[in-house]
C-alpha cells in the first residue's frame, strides 16, 4: 500500500469548545484501502460518489460543528488522480450542486494537493494552507443515521441532531458507518 501523511499538526478553535486537532495524520493521498481504512479506523463514516466506482472518490466526515443553529459536516475528499484537473466540477457537481448549497461557489484555491502517491489525492478547499485544514465546510451529506453525531459533548436534543438529516445529497452513497464528533454543541442544550 501506498501512502503519504501529512506532516501539519495545525488546530482549529471553534467558538464554546476546546481545541480539536483536524485530521491527525491525514493521508494526503494512497490507494483505495489505505485512505478509507484511516477513517474507518477512526469510526468516521465515508462516501463515495453516486454512479461511481468506489475507488474513485471518497468523501469522509471529520467532525461535525456547530454553525448559529444547525450542525454543518466538515468533510475531506480524495479523487482519483484522473479526476484532479477537474477538481472544481466534482466539488461542485457531487458536493454542492444537487444540495440546498448549488449557489455555493467552489474556493478558488480548492484543488489537489501535491506530493500524493496516488491513486487517490486529497483534493484541499485551500491549497496554499495545511492539508489538514483543507477540508470542505458547510457540506451536505445522503440522508443516513449511520452517520449522526456523537453526542459525547454536551446533551444535545434529539431534534436538533435530525436537522442534519433532513438535507439529503442524493449525489454521495454510503461507504462506511461511522459517528464524527461534534463539537461546539453546547450552544444546542
Amino acid at each position: 500500500m501506498k501512502l503519504a501523511l501529512s506532516t501539519s499538526t495545525s488546530s482549529v478553535i471553534t467558538p464554546r469548545s476546546s481545541a480539536y486537532m483536524y485530521g491527525p495524520g491525514l493521508p494526503i493521498g494512497g490507494d483505495y484501502g489505505t485512505v478509507l481504512s484511516y477513517f474507518i479506523d477512526r469510526g468516521r463514516p465515508t462516501y463515495g460518489f453516486a454512479g461511481m466506482a468506489p475507488d474513485m472518490a471518497v468523501v469522509a466526515v471529520e467532525v461535525f460543528v456547530v454553525a448559529f443553529v444547525v450542525i454543518v459536516p466538515v468533510v475531506y475528499l480524495f479523487l482519483d488522480q484522473s479526476m484532479t484537473a477537474e477538481s472544481w466540477y466534482y466539488v461542485y457537481r457531487y458536493m454542492y450542486g444537487s444540495t440546498a448549497l448549488a449557489s455555493y461557489s467552489v474556493p478558488t484555491n480548492a484543488g489537489p494537493v501535491s506530493g500524493s502517491p496516488g491513486p487517490l489525492t486529497l483534493i484541499s478547499s485551500n491549497i496554499f494552507g495545511p492539508p489538514s485544514n483543507g477540508y470542505f465546510s458547510p457540506s451536505v451529506l445522503p440522508n443516513s443515521s449511520g452517520a449522526m453525531p456523537l453526542s459525547g459533548v454536551g446533551k444535545v436534543k434529539k431534534s436538533v441532531l435530525a436537522k442534519v438529516e433532513k438535507m439529503g445529497n442524493p449525489m454521495l452513497v454510503q461507504v462506511s458507518l461511522g459517528n464524527a464528533p461534534l463539537i461546539g454543541s453546547e450552544s444546542l442544550l
